[in-house]
């Protein structure tokens, strides 16, 4: 069992995103959810995120806004929950704008690329508005299959896992 540790992201944006369609399993269809500040509400199902899919050509064929009244944020004192003020000029219920969003887009579409297979990541955007966009990759792994799963998708995160052992470096492993 491998164990990683690493320094928490003070997101200001946050969320999950998929490299294909995690119900229906359609490879042309990117979805990406994201909630203000850390992204545990996202995860949690706490909040409804801000829902987008897009095609691979970065066509938006849904975008439902998010209802969040409390967010998650990180500071020297730890993780706290505040109540969400609304920036002047945003539009209500968008949390990403298209700048951040192709910036998730590339990173995923990037890491289904090195792993071969679709994926479901987890990222954090730290930076402010109007400063240069970084994505942080928090985590990576194959989307769990759909029951009703079409051809070609995955037959389950073991075999997907197997496959990506091929990116894990050799000491690792434990050679």
């Amino acid at each position: 069992m491998a164990v990683g540790v690493q320094t928490l992201v003070r997101a200001r944006v946050a969320g999950v995103a998929f490299s294909a369609h995690p119900l229906d399993a359609d490879r042309d269809c990117i979805v990406v959810e994201a909630v203000l500040g850390l992204g545990v509400p996202a995860v949690s199902g706490a909040v409804r995120p801000e829902h987008i899919e897009l095609t691979r050509a970065r066509q938006i064929s849904r975008r439902s806004p998010a209802r969040q009244e409390r967010l998650h944020v990180a500071d020297a004192r730890g993780v706290r929950e505040e109540p969400v003020r609304c920036q002047v000029g945003a539009t209500e219920g968008a949390v990403l704008d298209d700048v951040e969003l192709d910036s998730v887009v590339d990173m995923v579409l990037a890491v289904e690329t090195v792993v071969g297979f679709p994926v479901d990541v987890e990222w954090a955007v730290a930076s402010a508005p109007g400063e240069p966009v970084v994505v942080s990759l928090l985590q990576a792994r194959p989307i769990a299959p759909a029951p009703n799963r079409r051809p070609g998708w995955p037959s389950g995160q073991r075999s997907a896992f197997r496959s990506a052992e091929r990116f894990v470096p050799a000491r690792a492993k434990g050679s």
